[in-house]
């Protein structure tokens, strides 16, 4: 026998056997991969269905708010409707409570044809 021959013969087994096991790992890997990404689809899926329907409902309370006429006295209501308070940026701060104040305390109208 020819120890170099055996060696060979042993090194592609070996080589081999690592292939087969790489091969399977990679299989196991992309079905893994292949599950994920209809997971990860499904739940951007669902997330943009509600983005969609939430908008629809706020732009059809918008339209409705808008086709509505403002009655007289309740101006600052509707200023205070269009106006996102819940945001809590500081550069906006001051114009909410601002608004949320004449929203409360309306100002009393002044000047020629005040009522």
């Amino acid at each position: 026998w020819d120890p170099v021959a055996v060696w060979q013969a042993n090194f592609k087994a070996l080589v081999a056997q690592k292939e087969a096991a790489e091969a399977a790992k990679r299989k196991e890997l992309r079905a893994q991969a292949q599950a994920d990404l209809a997971a990860f689809n499904a739940e951007r899926s669902k997330m943009i269905e509600g983005t969609k329907h939430a908008n629809r409902t706020a732009e059809a309370a918008g339209k409705e708010a808008r086709e509505h006429p403002v009655v007289h006295g309740r101006e600052w209501d509707r200023v205070a409707d269009l106006v996102d308070v819940s945001t809590t940026e500081p550069s906006v701060s001051r114009m909410k409570s601002v608004l949320i104040s004449l929203k409360n305390a309306p100002p009393k109208p002044h000047g020629i044809g005040a009522h």
